[in-house]
């Protein structure tokens, strides 16, 4: 996630397959030096760091990347680079998702799943 609402959902779902046993790896989009996010170049060193630690680990590949939608929409440039990689995706989305979407998400960027956390997200 990028910002808090979008790590105050997926932060959870990291928590559940830790405990479940997944080798899970949670990363927050947003650059700790203060700097501003830089769509696909960043990205594409968020999934290289992440898997360093999968093959580090034992794993060959990333599987799956779960997803916040922040309002910068910073996530939809990660959702295009795991695709580009064969990854699958799952975006949540927290409220509406016309205010955020529409016009706004080519289908590059579509994630496999979506998610919704009340009913207002799922109208």
């Amino acid at each position: 996630g990028h910002d808090p609402g979008s790590v105050n959902h997926t932060r959870p779902i990291f928590e559940l397959a830790k405990s479940d046993g997944c080798d899970a790896v949670f990363e927050e989009l947003r650059p700790q030096d203060g700097s501003v996010w830089k769509g696909r170049e960043q990205a594409s060193k968020v999934l290289d760091k992440v898997q360093a630690i999968a093959e580090s680990k034992g794993h060959t590949k990333i599987t799956a990347c779960v997803c916040g939608l922040s309002t910068n929409k910073a996530e939809l440039a990660m959702m295009e680079e795991c695709r580009e990689r064969g990854i699958r995706c799952a975006l949540i989305i927290d409220f509406a998702p016309g205010h955020r979407l529409v016009g706004s998400m080519p289908s590059v960027n579509h994630p496999d799943l979506f998610l919704m956390t009340n009913d207002l997200a799922a109208a």
